[in-house]
């Protein structure tokens, strides 16, 4: 039996590395990603009982404090903003095997030992390409840990029921409560439990009675969930009632994706127009009926096949939630992540019941995993590339609004403005008109077009709109209504994405005081990096507070910001020479938007400091040198003039 076991192992282990190799060596975030993942609360560097509290505590995406808590010890040891994403997706991957072997001993326990159906049913889902988004898009590793301690907490039940020891019965129900706490959903597996002790006769009842029980407390948790939730429903844009017939359809194309998926319907946005009635679209009760039937015949193998009948419920039990009138977005492929295990557990346990010759059960069983194989790694190799990845998802789900904004922010970022903006207006949900807004008035400034962002300034109140429109009004020349707005962004949120711009628009009006009281207002939400170092160091420079500035220029990795910045020093306490030195140390090769400002402020200062050595010659002949790259020519020009003027003068 342990040849069996390292059989499994190393089968499992090899299918998983190779099914996702491309995403460990290139993972992506998507989605909701960054605001889960890299949120000022759980991205954090700092390791005290406040951060720890503040991480348990944090719910963006709900209470889930074992999942946020898995985020920011991956943050804590090997965190560098979003440029280090490997620990996520090798801890997803790492996590994603783990329920692999769960899933097969698991289904060892449910099938009294039966070898070849868990081995396959734990081939099967492993490299389910529906199950991939539980992997490759970070955010859900929520939905791994769910299942993990879930299903650790589901076998060690079932050990308790064979050995009778309390401890199994303990941590069954530590593993349970952890499950519950790393999503909510894992609170099916109490119902769970209650459906194995009937199946596997450990309790005695009647089974029509209890379908129907089943029956009539659903319909009564649907029509309280509508009740609750009708507001946000309305918002969100459909009635409770359109979302449930409309998941009719859903949960069809789940069971389609789940058997025979192809690379045109796995991808981490679908989409469905909803159903108005059974009759609108026709599908909608096709579905039903097609999901009635399952649910029947579930009642009807009771007696003939226990464990297709378990498998069969079982997986309408873990869609029951997100499946019902509570106004969740319409379908994620995620959400098979546990479903996905009890179809393939019923779906292999039914054809080793039918097909007699196990030979037969293997050729069906290969055909599966090698299209499932396929279908993963085509998703996989694309889903490492956002722009084809969302370019492709779109082709296929044209009318989600969720990635029309997506693949607009893409385009924004190639600086295919009017492209994201086309995308950012069939974008727009009731539910979400700040961020649709946001997204909007970023592609207006990004075009140049100031005005119109300043146009759409009175729509909708909130920190990012603020600072756009700060943003927008600075390129404009207009610093007094600049400052106002982004006052009104910092008192709603903080952001450095807001501060950084108001510090710059102080430094152009020589506020050097003022930068100075902004830092230290925001001294303990802002990181200490290199640009707060730089505002600072610059500052104390120019307001002659030289001890101030001397003992931060250590803190400074720039090579180019630091002798920019101690050539400044050196030329403001009146040592040219040395001012001269350090500022022809300044090397700059790539020609990115903080060199050539960098350059910029050599340049100028290498100006100045010919000009008080009196060497007007050398002063313009470094002038005339940057003006030939073509940047800031109105500041060169300027510079020239008034040193020309000087010359002559003398």
């Amino acid at each position: 039996m342990k040849k069996k076991y390292f059989l499994v192992f190393a089968a499992l282990f090899i299918l998983v590395l190779w099914g996702y190799l491309d995403v460990l060596r290139n993972p992506q975030i998507y989605y909701d990603d960054l605001s889960n993942i890299f949120n000022t609360t759980v991205a954090s560097k700092n390791f005290n009982w406040q951060v720890v509290k503040d991480v348990l505590t944090f719910s963006f995406g709900g209470f889930r404090p074992v999942s946020y808590f898995s985020f920011y010890l991956n943050y804590l040891f090997w965190g560098n903003g979003t440029e280090n994403l490997y620990p996520y997706i090798i801890t997803n991957v790492i996590l994603h095997f783990l329920n692999a072997l769960l899933v097969f001993f698991v289904a060892m326990k449910l099938s009294r030992d039966n070898f070849k159906l868990s081995f396959l049913t734990a081939v099967a889902w492993a490299v389910s390409p529906a199950n991939s988004l539980a992997v490759d898009y970070l955010i859900q590793r929520m939905t791994e840990l769910m299942f993990f301690f879930g299903m650790l907490s589901f076998l060690l039940f079932l050990k308790y029921l064979d050995k009778k020891r309390l401890r199994f019965l303990f941590f069954s129900i530590l593993f349970l409560i952890l499950s519950i706490l790393s999503k909510q959903n894992g609170v099916l597996f109490i119902p769970l439990f209650f459906i194995y002790l009937v199946w596997f006769d450990y309790i005695k009842v009647d089974i029509k009675k209890l379908y129907i029980l089943f029956v009539l407390f659903y319909a009564l948790f649907l029509i309280v969930m509508a009740n609750y939730f009708f507001p946000k429903s309305i918002v969100r844009g459909f009635t409770p009632f359109q979302r449930f017939l409309t998941e009719t359809r859903v949960l069809v194309y789940y069971l389609k994706v789940l058997v025979l998926p192809f690379p045109s319907e796995v991808f981490l946005y679908i989409d469905f127009p909803l159903s108005k009635s059974l009759f609108s679209p026709i599908t909608t009760l096709f579905s039903s009926v097609f999901l009635i039937f399952l649910f029947a015949l579930s009642f009807f193998l009771f007696k003939r096949n226990r464990l297709v009948s378990f498998g069969l419920l079982s997986f309408f039990l873990f869609h029951s939630i997100e499946a019902s009138t509570i106004p969740l977005y319409i379908a994620f492929l995620h959400r098979n992540y546990v479903a996905s295990f009890f179809l393939y557990f019923a779906l292999f346990s039914l054809l080793f019941h039918y097909l007699k010759k196990d030979l037969f059960v293997f050729v069906a069983a290969l055909i599966i995993v090698f299209n499932f194989i396929f279908v993963l790694k085509v998703h996989n190799a694309t889903y490492t590339s956002p722009f084809f990845y969302l370019s492709q998802n779109y082709k296929s789900f044209p009318e989600n609004k969720d990635l029309a904004a997506a693949l607009g922010i893409r385009y924004s970022k190639t600086g295919q403005y009017k492209k994201a903006l086309s995308l950012y207006l069939k974008s727009f949900r009731p539910d979400k008109v700040e961020n649709r807004l946001e997204l909007i008035m970023s592609a207006f400034f990004n075009m140049g077009c100031y005005q119109c962002v300043i146009g759409l300034k009175s729509m909708v109140k909130g920190a990012v709109i603020y600072q756009i429109v700060g943003k927008a009004y600075k390129k404009k020349g207009d610093f007094k209504s600049a400052e106002g707005y982004f006052k009104k962004s910092l008192a709603i949120q903080f952001s450095s994405k807001t501060l950084f711009p108001y510090l710059d628009l102080l430094a152009k009006q020589n506020r050097f005081q003022d930068i100075l009281d902004l830092l230290e207002k925001y001294k303990s939400q802002v990181a200490l990096n290199e640009l707060v170092y730089m505002y600072k160091i610059n500052s104390y420079i120019e307001l002659g507070m030289f001890s101030k500035a001397e003992p931060l220029f250590p803190k400074l990795q720039s090579k180019n910001v630091y002798f920019w910045l101690k050539g400044k020093y050196f030329l403001k306490r009146g040592n040219v020479e040395k001012a001269i030195e350090l500022l022809n140390k300044v090397k700059i090769k790539n020609l990115t938007p903080a060199n050539v400002f960098i350059e910029l402020q050599k340049t100028l200062l290498l100006s100045d400091a010919y000009k008080e050595k009196g060497d007007f010659e050398t002063a313009l002949k470094v002038l005339e040198e940057y003006n030939k790259k073509g940047f800031f020519q109105n500041v060169i020009k300027k510079q020239i003039e008034t040193i020309k003027r000087l010359k002559d003068g003398s």
